[in-house]
């Protein structure tokens, strides 16, 4: 009888942990607050900040670990005498905007930039502002205007953790569309990391992006539209009845037919190059959405970037290994 594998997610332990890194944030903010409070004032114009960007961030952390209004935050860190001195509401509000939480995301990565290979998976989620009310809408017989901006990631297959991610807030943009990828990847590879094979759906489709990724050395494991395989294969069986080998070669050549012919071969395909590696995405997006919700909380765009990095910041912490 094969023994039953534990589910890590089972374990309370597992939960254990993550209060723990969150606990270590909350440590050094008070461990080092005179240090990095010297380090932020010493070429500040103006008055002198008075709460260090750690003691934002954990407040921060607070109020979306537990959804907490940011009042409620504060008044959950006085009451349990979390930190030496608390942020009140106006500092919270006008600092979330201004806290460099990528820096801190980019500590938790070091350990997947030193890879020497980096398989990824790309997709894109939408997240909704917090501005309709389905009650009021059908109680009142109007329709509210519905507002939604368009994530980005890009999954680490191995670790989970999101290397990357882009933020649109003009819905009707098309991520995929050459030149966007095509800078999207290369702003990837310039943060350091070897990256040798990209997973993603139908979507990026396209012969530009197949060749881009060829060029850089890549492996491009996109599924190609069902429509396209089959066109491609009726005509490359008629070349080769009538002989014309030369154009045989030609799309042999070419990225995306060469793929496209394999995919003739859909299981096999999939199974040679484990096309199933590309659901990293969608886990990542269904762990963020059920944890912290599909719509985000702030309107000004400044605040809107950060709270995504800060979701983000947060959902690579508690994917870090202990």
């Amino acid at each position: 009888m094969v023994p039953k594998t534990k589910n890590k997610y089972n374990d309370v332990n597992t939960y254990i942990n993550k209060f723990r890194k969150q606990d270590r944030l909350r440590l050094k903010a008070i461990e080092e607050y005179d240090k990095e409070l010297r380090e932020m004032n010493r070429r500040k114009r103006g008055r002198p900040y008075k709460y260090t960007h750690t003691i934002i961030l954990y407040s921060l952390i607070i109020a979306f670990m537990f959804r907490f209004s940011l009042r409620e935050t504060i008044a959950y860190i006085v009451y349990n005498n979390l930190l030496h001195k608390t942020p009140n509401f106006r500092t919270l509000s006008y600092r979330f905007g201004k806290v460099p939480i990528h820096k801190y995301n980019e500590d938790i990565l070091q350990e997947v930039k030193g890879k020497r290979y980096i398989a990824v998976s790309i997709d894109a989620t939408g997240l909704s502002f917090n501005t309709i009310n389905p009650w009021f809408e059908e109680k009142h017989n109007v329709k509210g205007k519905r507002k939604w901006i368009k994530l980005e990631v890009i999954v680490d297959i191995e670790s989970k953790k999101v290397l990357y991610h882009n933020l649109y807030t003009n819905s009707e943009i098309n991520e995929a569309g050459h030149k966007r990828f095509r800078r999207t990847i290369d702003d990837l590879i310039a943060k350091g990391y070897d990256v040798k094979v990209l997973y993603a759906d139908a979507l990026y489709d396209s012969y530009d992006n197949f060749q881009y990724l060829e060029n850089k050395d890549i492996l491009p494991v996109i599924k190609i539209r069902k429509r396209s395989v089959l066109s491609l294969r009726n005509r490359y069986e008629g070349r080769m009845r009538n002989g014309k080998d030369r154009e045989v070669k030609r799309m042999r050549h070419l990225a995306r037919d060469y793929y496209a012919l394999e995919q003739i071969y859909w299981e096999r395909y999939k199974s040679r190059y484990k096309y199933g590696n590309r659901e990293a995405v969608e886990s990542a997006f269904s762990s963020i959405k059920r944890k912290f919700g599909d719509k985000v909380r702030f309107k000004k765009h400044r605040n809107v970037v950060n709270e995504v990095n800060l979701i983000i910041y947060l959902y690579n912490l508690f994917r870090d290994d202990e």
